[in-house]
């Protein structure tokens, strides 16, 4: 029984990774798009490889200057140095910020390496404010005169916090512990292959996420796709000069429901209420995905933003910028999204052909296409301007 189980499972994968490659191969190989896919696709690798590199020199530095910082202090505590006092008063409080929520709250008196603490505090830091104080370099003995509060009932003690958290529940690491987490995470996938088994399988699963989140250094919020697109979504911006007035961008982009006549990857848009509209999209392998959204902002000839509503499969914010630039419009275009399954999601996507990245940055060519030249295409067919105002190109199909 549990050798045919491991026999269909076998079997689900490797068909899985078939129809991923399939896939894969028809996307890269398409007789319109194909060459310049595939050289969008070598110019990424270039990148991804640079990118590695530097990550990976700056990991080493990183990693050998805290190993001189680790023994400069080691030798500091076997050797130690005569220090003044200005100087022992400015390490205490740079170990405070470390330590304690409200930093400034603390008075730190240092004479002849004996450090007197005033001011109030939090009642559940006192312990960890002691403890650091006394671990810095320098200091001899350290008198607690802080005044302990159960809550943040004075001034000091209110406002936004600094409460320190270990570096590894970070948003984002340090290059030191990239470096690190992408190594371990590297071994264990490798072991984990050579293991195989439920132990092999579990140690691979846990090493390809301890590196996907060293090379991306993505927080876990990122990498899973929770909360809302603009504090945990993916972000891309494009920047593009059209030369015509700003008024002639804008009202393009105002009427959402032409935007599906000249942006490929949109399939349809339609108006269901007051600054309201139903947007259908093409997703992975072309599958189309279909949410609520509202515009937020809108100032003539400016701004356009929107964000999705409540309960979208992709939860998705933006702004449009207009700008004058040298007789012509500057427009500057950020997205926030949260894909399915967060940056795995986003990456599992791309494998299907649907990357928003290079889906606005071929809209964007097009809209500038269209506004200058008067035409274009889209949807593998030839639009003209003024039928795209007039809205009743023969091509033109709903959702």
């Amino acid at each position: 029984m549990r050798a045919r189980t491991k026999c269909q499972l076998e079997k689900t994968i490797i068909f899985a990774g078939g129809l991923s490659l399939g896939a894969r191969l028809m996307y890269m190989l398409d007789p319109d798009h194909g060459r310049r896919r595939r050289a969008m696709a070598r110019d990424r690798a270039v990148y991804l490889a640079h990118q590695a590199e530097l990550t990976l020199d700056r990991g080493v530095r990183d990693l050998f200057h805290r190993a001189q910082g680790t023994a400069d202090e080691a030798f500091s505590l076997l050797v130690p140095k005569p220090v003044t006092d200005q100087v022992l008063q400015q390490r205490v409080r740079s170990r405070l910020g470390r330590a304690s929520s409200h930093p400034h709250a603390i008075e730190v008196e240092a004479k002849q390496g004996c450090v007197t603490l005033k001011g109030p505090v939090m009642q559940d830091e006192v312990r960890r404010v002691l403890w650091a104080v006394r671990a810095v370099p320098g200091v001899t003995s350290v008198e607690n005169r802080m005044e302990a509060h159960q809550q943040a009932d004075v001034p000091d003690l209110q406002g936004a916090t600094t409460v320190p958290i270990p570096e590894l529940l970070n948003e984002t690491w340090t290059p030191a512990t990239r470096a690190l987490a992408g190594t371990a995470g590297g071994l264990m996938l490798a072991y984990g292959a050579w293991r195989r088994g439920r132990t092999g399988f579990a140690l691979g699963l846990l090493g390809v996420n301890l590196l996907g989140r060293a090379v991306s250094n993505i927080g876990p919020r990122h990498l899973l796709g929770l909360g809302e697109a603009e504090t945990a979504g993916i972000r891309v911006q494009k920047t593009i000069h059209v030369n015509v007035p700003a008024e002639a961008v804008y009202e393009l982009l105002a009427d959402a429901e032409k935007l599906p006549l000249i942006m490929s990857h949109i399939l349809a848009v339609k108006k269901t209420g007051d600054n309201r509209y139903r947007w259908t999209v093409a997703g992975p392998a072309g599958a189309p995905i279909s949410w609520d959204a509202e515009i937020t902002r809108n100032v003539r000839n400016k701004v356009l933003a929107w964000r999705s509503l409540p309960g979208a499969l992709v939860a998705n914010a933006g702004v449009v910028q207009l700008d004058a630039e040298n007789a012509g419009t500057r427009a500057h275009i950020r997205l926030a999204y949260v894909p399915p399954a967060g940056v795995i999601g986003h990456a599992i996507s791309k494998v299907f052909g649907a990357d928003p990245k290079h889906a606005l940055d071929d809209d964007m060519v097009r809209l500038k296409s269209l506004l200058e030249h008067g035409k274009t295409n889209a949807h593998h067919h030839p639009v003209r301007l003024e039928e795209v105002v007039n809205n009743t190109p023969a091509h033109a199909s709903g959702c």
